[in-house]
């Protein structure tokens, strides 16, 4: 099941270009390139609010539709510098459009949710019923996007309730049509396994959108027939529906729609034991994304799972091969580009946020100025407003801050957990195919396997544990050292010993913090289970003029320092140092063991403290 676009860019884009089809007729490249014309055309608008800002929607959402969401989000940026925040408006209504869907596709559902939040506070205060049945369309995907399906259905039927069908009256940039909203239904119902009020809800999406006509609803609401249908075990009566949103889809350039038609029509055909029809349908979606390369990656990534494992079946090894390495290569790629516009996207909403408190700050001196005759009641009111002010603004700048501590930390969580998967599913699926052949190299990939699966929970295990406060001994950064120690240098019969102050997990609140020196604790003492010899070893934490002290020492064979090599660890304790402005020393000498010495300034490492 693929995910649903809830919104025509296209649609926006073309109401967009016929508002500000006025502002630049003029210029001369506007055919050839409306991008690079709207921006020449930008600094001539600099004092006519209304077109600035269509302008740079428009800009903006050009460069959305490209998957160019980072490029998108620096107009979103110019157009929030423009408007009045936090107050009720058509312009920040479309501004929370356009930034929820930035959120969505960039995977930050949370804030996907929480942009869908205001823009029904907007549309709430304004009393817009267009504007309503958008805010609930939006609100009810963000709920069904962070796995809270039920929680979305009264939200697509209160947004029905709103909807109509166009024309909708030309000072709405965008609406929810009624197909939007009862397609969105249909795939709630999808996901929920309620298949008849799905097939409902899809067939009254497709009857809306023919009614308009607007053919990439119909596409999607077949495609979505065609799935409930199948899902019953209907094949007969799925296939038709595939067919028809495959013609429509490339009949109208909605290419997105037919490459996962393709996908799904191939499963039908191979149910029916037609393998060479669905052979040739998987080549003609192939042949459509070498045509049509800047296809959502949403509907490339489904189709690629479909003909990965339609291909597993057929038993096509060659053609399994080149799909896996297909994928692997679009999620390689998509890790690297969604870190680019990730942080972009926290960087702007952190811009905005401090240009919010700028704002704040300066209508509290004008209202401090208005209220110059009677001075003492202004007096009072101005000291409680800058209490007040300086706690929303600690209050904001430690939301923001652990927002992008908790999104580095999910980024790099993501990408580890993605890469690993991806290994695994490769291993896995080779050792299937090599089985018989080759048990020996099956039972070695089945190995490798294992180890990785292992290694990957230790890593989320440490993760999870940096993230969750300390409520208990079982969570204190002490009983884990320990634990991990009893584990790794009893088999060795190295005995270790522990002096750690007591207050150390109150210093080490930030998660990072704790992951980077729990990591660099368990590196050095896998060093010392691999490759000392010793007999004792012993880990120190305390705290001495404002700075964290780490020694990890043992009385092993040792080394000479300039013999040291990257095997050793070494290099990844002295970057995890780096990465915590702390230094690293390394002392040791052949029979005479190794000790590890760091130090961390602690406002580095404190969450409590300004960096």
């Amino acid at each position: 099941m693929y995910k649903l676009v809830y919104m025509s860019i296209r649609y926006r884009r073309f109401l967009l270009g016929l508002l500000w089809l006025p502002v630049y007729v003029t210029a001369q490249s506007t055919m050839f390139n409306p991008i690079d014309s709207a921006r020449k055309e930008i600094s001539r608008l600099q004092h006519n609010d209304t077109a600035y800002i269509q302008t740079c929607f428009f800009i903006a959402e050009s460069f959305m539709e490209m998957n160019m969401y980072d490029s998108g989000q620096v107009w979103l940026n110019q157009i929030s510098a423009r408007l009045p925040l936090r107050k009720p408006s058509f312009f920040n209504f479309y501004l929370s459009v356009d930034q929820s869907e930035t959120y969505y596709y960039n995977g930050l559902m949370m804030m996907h949710l929480q942009e869908s939040q205001r823009m029904l506070r907007i549309a709430t205060a304004l009393k817009d019923s267009i504007l309503l049945a958008t805010a609930n369309n939006f609100l009810g995907l963000a709920y069904m996007n962070v796995d809270s399906i039920r929680q979305s259905i009264p939200y697509f039927i209160d947004g029905i309730r709103y909807a109509r069908q166009p024309p909708i009256p030309p000072q709405y940039l965008s609406a929810s049509k009624p197909h939007h909203i009862y397609g969105n239904l249909a795939e709630a119902y999808y996901k929920l396994g309620m298949y008849d009020s799905a097939r409902y809800n899809a067939l009254t999406a497709k009857k809306y959108a023919s009614e308009i006509p607007w053919p990439r609803g119909i596409a999607v609401a077949n495609n979505m027939l065609g799935l409930i249908y199948a899902k019953n075990k209907q094949i007969d009566s799925a296939m038709p529906f595939q067919r028809e949103a495959i013609d429509i889809g490339l009949a109208s350039n909605q290419e997105d729609v037919s490459l996962v038609a393709y996908g799904a029509l191939a499963t039908c055909y191979l149910s029916k034991s037609l393998p060479d029809s669905a052979r040739a349908l998987l080549q003609q979606g192939f042949i459509l994304l070498k045509q049509k390369p800047f296809i959502n990656h949403f509907f490339e990534k489904q189709f690629l799972t479909d003909a990965i494992s339609l291909y597993k079946k057929l038993g096509d090894h060659d053609a399994l091969i080149a799909a896996m390495e297909m994928k692997m290569a679009n999620d390689n790629r998509l890790f690297k580009h969604s870190d680019t516009q990730i942080s972009t996207l926290v960087k702007g909403s952190v811009a905005n946020e401090t240009r919010a408190a700028k704002l704040e700050t300066e209508e509290a001196k004008n209202k401090q100025a208005l209220s110059n005759t009677r001075f003492i009641i202004a007096l009072l009111a101005l000291g409680s407003m800058i209490v007040l002010l300086i706690l929303n603004r600690r209050y904001n700048k430690r939301q923001l801050k652990e927002m992008a501590i908790r999104n580095k930390i999910s980024r790099d969580l993501h990408d580890d957990i993605g890469a690993t998967l991806s290994s695994i599913q490769i291993y896995g699926q080779l050792a299937d195919q090599v089985l018989e052949q080759k048990p020996e190299r099956s039972r070695e990939m089945i190995g490798k396997m294992t180890n990785q699966t292992k290694d990957l929970m230790l890593r989320m295990g440490d993760v999870i544990w940096s993230m969750k406060p300390v409520t208990n001994d079982q969570n204190n950064i002490e009983t884990r050292i320990r634990n991990f120690g009893n584990e790794l240098l009893a088999p060795k019969e190295i005995t270790c010993t522990y002096v750690i102050d007591i207050q150390i997990d109150k210093i080490l609140a930030d998660p990072l913090a704790r992951k980077n020196i729990l990591l660099i604790i368990k590196e050095a003492m896998n060093n010392i289970a691999k490759y000392s010899s010793a007999t004792e070893a012993s880990v120190t934490i305390r705290e001495r003029d404002k700075k964290l002290l780490l020694t990890v020492k043992d009385n092993g064979k040792g080394f000479e320092e300039d013999q040291h090599t990257a095997g050793n660890g070494i290099q990844n304790i002295q970057q995890r140092c780096t990465d915590l402005k702390g230094s690293f020393h390394l002392q040791t000498a052949t029979g005479q063991g190794v000790q590890i010495s760091c130090e961390f300034p602690l406002p580095i490492i404190s969450h409590n403290e300004q960096v």
